[in-house]
């Protein structure tokens, strides 16, 4: 079943630490991670994009710079809709698989009322067929910093090949549904490090078998 959780950061106390942000597998200086991603898109010009695997590879986030939407008077419709394809290259461990369960956006909405901007993540693997389509909607009014996140269909997940390493491809939209000709409303990076973050839930199993994370 979808699931949909929205969460303004200005509402966070001591009592939800687990909404902070870890610290991720970070490579040692002058080396690239296994998993650095390759990205090309409007949302995601060279040098804008950071990603991070975390835990035992149970998420892996990737953190934009540039992936920013806006609408309003004179605002062109390049501005209103972004999109990035990313390549992540991650290895499974013999005898499993893995596929993303679920995304966590992370950012900054100003949005008035019956304002709203679509978002779109379809991710599938370099050396399979099947597509995953994950959709939310960031529905005004929403004002101050956010987290949001969105569960794919658990019978619609796409699962990486056993015994194969293959890209994992995820292609994302943003772009306003409906806008104003009077107001502006942007959806972008979070008011902390301005950045827009989308975190990847992974789950893993053995091959074509049980869960194992």
């Amino acid at each position: 079943m979808k699931a949909l959780t929205i969460l303004f950061l200005t509402t966070l106390t001591a009592s939800t630490p687990t909404l902070l942000p870890r610290q991720g597998d970070i490579p040692p200086p002058g080396s690239d991670p296994p998993w650095a991603p390759q990205y090309s898109g409007t949302g995601c010009p060279q040098g804008t994009l950071d990603s991070r695997l975390y835990g035992e590879k149970s998420r892996l986030t990737a953190s934009f710079g540039a992936f920013n939407v806006y609408s309003g008077p004179a605002v062109s419709v390049k501005d209103r809709v972004k999109n990035c394809q990313v390549k992540f290259r991650l290895k499974a461990e013999q005898g499993n698989q893995y596929s993303i369960e679920g995304i966590d956006y992370r950012g900054y909405a100003s949005l008035d009322q019956g304002i709203s901007v679509e978002g779109q993540v379809v991710y599938y693997f370099s050396n399979a067929v099947n597509t995953t389509t994950i959709r939310t909607t960031f529905q005004g009014p929403m004002l101050g910093d956010f987290i949001q996140h969105e569960d794919a269909k658990a019978d619609a997940l796409t699962w990486s090949s056993c015994g194969e390493t293959g890209d994992l491809v995820v292609n994302t939209r943003l772009g306003f549904r409906t806008s104003s000709s009077t107001g502006y409303n942007q959806l972008t990076g979070d008011s902390v490090n301005e950045r827009f973050e989308h975190s990847y839930h992974l789950r893993w199993r053995k091959c074509g078998g049980d869960v194992v994370g």
